[in-house]
């Protein structure tokens, strides 16, 4: 789990938007793109040049049909193995039961897959491409569907949309996008704090920012948070701008985008507050971690008794990596629930076989044994299950490690606008780093 969020963190937001737009902005324009589906019905191909079959993307025996027998190549960031173990064995074996094939690919970071995809459009390789789908959201995600490296829609068509909550805003916004069918959910994520209670009991744990503000003076030097730009810093960074400033102030920073000093006016209460915690932080606030897989593990080293993380800790409480006395707990202030999201490449291989794939991992069931494998959430509410599947999900133990959604989903709040993001991170480094 750890690794997996190194893999995510390697490259910030403000990098990404300089990659992306060297490689493919404006780049499809005429171009001749394998047909997409979509509310018409229109009929679309899956498979090589040499076996080749058309299928209609709202006629999901007509998927099945196209999809038997192919090879879906699956890429994702990951190198964690637990990860990498849970893909290749529950979701290969999930996949088969359609005559499907699995090939997964680990990526160092989801811009090498991007790149990959953007690379072949660009070259003109708009039919048979490397990636037939991937794990992707926020900055990846708009950056393609702005080029129109996306095939779709295709959300609706699936079965197993049935078991995601329609009122759900990571349904059909990602990171302020509207997604338009265009990806399909992969997991759920709460950004959450982890505690060593035998440094910080459980009696000082804060639900706000203000106790939040008074624990890190009580146990100064024991948090540290990893620099805005990586994941969990930027998820840090939303948490408290929510906590300090309201949920109607963040409610326009996920739905609407600011010029740069509009939003630092606006968030300045919070810019505020970062900067009067830096004195109680490790290092004072001077230096960061680059990526949440350092603080935790410097929160696993005893270096700190606190981090932030979008994960939870319960594996590595398990696997001995982290004490026994962690605690993850929450802000009543304001939960970052996410989702993280499967999208089909416009000149994918295997289109229908994708589609297949995606509708097998989207099943509770499958989210279930992720959540127990691996340790990140399932996106299907408890209310939606089969009973069969509640009953399997009611022998999740919560006492150790792990947060239940139910407690969290009050306080939920979405990601942030992706353009805001971009510059919630820059006005850190310029109005709190050093400050």
């Amino acid at each position: 789990m750890k690794e997996q969020d190194e893999s995510r963190a390697d490259i910030s937001r403000r990098q990404f938007i300089k990659v992306s737009g060297v490689i493919g902005i404006g780049a499809l324009s005429g171009a001749g793109l394998v047909g997409c589906g979509g509310s018409g019905g229109a009929a679309t191909t899956s498979g090589s040049d040499s076996a080749k079959v058309e299928f209609d993307v709202n006629d999901w025996d007509s998927v099945l049909a196209a999809a038997k027998g192919k090879t879906v190549n699956f890429h994702q960031a990951g190198t964690d193995a637990v990860m990498n173990e849970w893909l290749n064995t529950i979701v290969k074996d999930a996949v088969a039961k359609y005559d499907v094939g699995w090939n997964y690919t680990p990526a160092t970071n989801t811009v090498d897959i991007v790149n990959l995809v953007s690379s072949e459009m660009t070259a003109g390789k708009t039919e048979n491409g490397s990636v037939d789908f991937m794990w992707v959201n926020g900055e990846n995600f708009y950056s393609m569907k702005e080029n129109g490296y996306w095939f779709g829609p295709f959300l609706e068509s699936l079965p197993n949309i049935k078991y995601c909550d329609p009122n759900d805003v990571n349904l059909t916004i990602d990171c302020g996008v509207e997604i338009e069918g265009l990806e399909a959910p992969y997991q759920a994520t709460y950004g959450s704090f982890w505690a060593n209670t035998d440094i910080i009991p459980t009696s000082d744990l804060p639900e706000n920012p203000d106790e939040f503000m008074e624990m890190a003076k009580k146990y100064p030097g024991q948090f540290i948070y990893p620099e805005p730009g990586n994941w969990d810093g930027t998820y840090f960074a939303g948490t408290m701008i929510a906590g300090v400033c309201g949920k109607d102030v963040w409610d326009r920073i996920n739905r609407e985008a600011f010029k740069k000093e509009e939003l630092k006016l606006l968030i300045e209460p919070a810019l505020q507050y970062l900067r009067d915690l830096n004195p109680y932080l490790r290092n004072q606030g001077t230096s960061f971690p680059s990526n949440g897989s350092i603080a935790i593990q410097l929160f696993a080293d005893k270096e700190i008794a606190c981090c932030y993380s979008s994960t939870m800790p319960k594996s590595m409480i398990e696997a001995g990596t982290v004490p026994t006395s962690t605690k993850p707990f929450f802000l009543k202030t304001g939960v970052l629930h996410d989702f993280w999201y499967m999208a089909i490449p416009k000149n994918a291989t295997n289109p229908a076989a994708a589609m297949v794939a995606i509708n097998a991992i989207m099943d509770p069931a499958i989210q279930i044994s992720q959540f127990q494998k691996v340790g990140y959430y399932p996106f299907t509410p408890y209310e939606l299950m089969e009973d069969e599947q509640k009953a399997e999900y009611d022998k999740i133990d919560w006492s150790v490690g792990l947060l239940n959604p139910v407690d969290m989903l009050p306080y939920t709040i979405p990601q942030a606008n992706g353009q805001n993001n971009d510059l919630i991170e820059e006005i850190w480094a310029e109005e709190v780093l050093n400050k």
